[in-house]
């Protein structure tokens, strides 16, 4: 949630998760009021609170309702009806679905039924975000299938219990070693699950090293108790190895932010703004939104101040330019550079006025081209695209030729039709061409970091060493093209 690509203030997100947290205990509640009397039966649960007498049957329903539906229509208010929605459909997934219906008719009630324990993270990003991207939906199917090894090694440990209780748990209706083997199954695809994070591009390698480590103790202790000749021993260990494996994935997944510097700057403020709330003296609650409202005033005049240096430093605009072409500042939500075609999302949409073809642009260079818009956000295809050719031009000699990604290395590309009569040498600076309506002239690229002119042909093949590491891009411009749309009506650019 603190992650997720959003202008709500830390007071919102705050409310969101603690909502959240309250339909979750609503349905827990609903649960264990539900399970009253087989709880009664077990040894594992008999002593909560209602099978103990701690509090009534009816106090227990009486409360689960109330946060249940609280929690909803809150949640509602304070974010938006999708987040609202799902979080409905959860609580309902769980105490009705699961424990009134699934718990006692199947022996694949856990694995059904952990879909509404892995939900909360995408019930958080889209109360935030109001969007839906790939990353919250891997963290869902990470923990829906941690969910069977992990109750299931518990099952077999109290195998007698739901036994008693006539719960037709896997280990009690199939029996410990197609238990086992399920479990095996399971994990094998929950190790899978976790590494989708790296191959996505959402986590780095030192998520990747933490995680398969967990992975590979994990399938360890699972490993054991396939050999076991004490179940009860290995799989309690293996139990609580599971509960402690989740927390370090979670506490591994802060590697994220290193990766996306959107995410990282947000995580930063938000901490960063906890630690001024405790020790300013005014930390009331109209202080604190005042002090929100005026950071948020002074990144507005820092970036418009960032614009300007870029304006008269960097792009080297004439007066005319300048008054046909806007940049907008934005943040980089994902970026990514291991693969043939890659993209760049950004936090800023439809509503900052940014328009498909519009071009990405940092002070170092050319970024990519805006391929889609959203609202509240933008996707762009990324100079290291194979499918991408950008007009550039050696800037000493004015020789135009088409930029390209060969899909070698992220700081390389290359740059072809370039006559060999040109006088090219190695550090020469590479620009924008400006024969677009996307990017004026002048804009940096690179320089000239080797060049050959292969046998039967007459043209320059360059390789170019780009300016931007596009590895560690933070912040990007939108630059748009106010004259755009009479320049298209003139036809397609040659």
């Amino acid at each position: 949630m603190l992650v997720a690509p959003s202008e709500k203030s830390i007071f919102i997100k705050g409310i969101s998760l603690l909502l959240i947290a309250m339909g979750a205990s609503g349905s827990a509640i609903l649960n264990m009021w539900h399970d009253r009397i087989i709880d009664s039966k077990m040894d594992r649960t008999k002593f909560r609170p209602i099978p103990a007498g701690n509090i009534s049957a009816n106090t227990a329903l009486a409360i689960g309702l109330v946060f249940s539906f609280f929690s909803v229509v809150a949640l509602f208010f304070f974010t938006n009806i999708q987040a609202a929605i799902l979080l409905a459909f959860t609580i309902f997934y769980y105490s009705v679905f699961y424990t009134m219906f699934l718990k006692h008719r199947t022996a694949q009630n856990i694995v059904i039924g952990g879909l509404a324990g892995a939900l909360p993270p995408v019930i958080a990003w889209i109360s935030i975000s109001n969007e839906m991207i790939l990353y919250p939906i891997i963290l869902c199917f990470i923990i829906f299938l941690w969910t069977p090894p992990h109750s299931w090694a518990l099952a077999i440990y109290r195998n007698q219990d739901y036994s008693n209780a006539d719960v037709p748990m896997y280990p009690v209706k199939y029996g410990i070693q197609k238990t086992l083997k399920m479990m095996n199954i399971y994990t094998f695809l929950m190790i899978i699950s976790t590494n989708l994070l790296f191959v996505f591009g959402f986590a780095g390698m030192i998520f990747f090293v933490t995680s398969n480590l967990l992975n590979s103790y994990f399938a360890f202790q699972l490993f054991k108790l396939n050999k076991s000749k004490n179940l009860k021993k290995d799989s309690i260990k293996l139990f609580g190895f599971s509960i402690i494996y989740l927390f370090l994935i979670t506490i591994a997944l802060t590697q994220i932010f290193s990766r996306n510097y959107y995410q990282n700057s947000v995580f930063n403020l938000y901490f960063s703004e906890i630690t001024n709330s405790f020790i300013d003296e005014k930390n009331n609650i109209i202080s604190y939104l005042n002090l929100i409202e005026e950071n948020k005033r002074l990144v507005r005049e820092n970036m418009y101040l960032l614009k300007e240096s870029v304006n008269s430093n960097y792009l080297s605009f004439d007066s005319i330019q300048k008054d046909n072409f806007e940049l907008i500042p934005a943040s980089i939500i994902s970026n990514s550079i291991r693969f043939d075609k890659n993209f760049i999302k950004l936090n800023v949409g439809d509503n900052n006025g940014v328009e498909i073809d519009d071009g990405i642009i940092t002070k170092f260079g050319i970024i990519g081209i805006i391929s889609k818009t959203s609202d509240k956000f933008s996707s762009g295809i990324s100079l290291l695209n194979s499918e991408i050719k950008i007009n550039a031009m050696i800037k000493k000699t004015n020789h135009f030729g088409s930029l390209f990604w060969d899909g070698i290395s992220h700081e390389k590309v290359k740059l072809t039709d370039i006559p060999k009569s040109a006088n090219i040498a190695k550090g020469d600076t590479i620009v924008s061409g400006g024969m677009s309506y996307i990017f004026p002239k002048n804009i940096l690229i690179g320089v000239v970091d080797d060049y050959s002119i292969p046998e039967s042909t007459n043209y320059y093949d360059i390789t170019v060493r780009l300016f931007e590491d596009f590895g560690a891009i933070r912040n990007v411009f939108v630059i748009k093209n106010k004259s755009v749309v009479e320049l298209k009506s003139l036809g397609k650019d040659e």
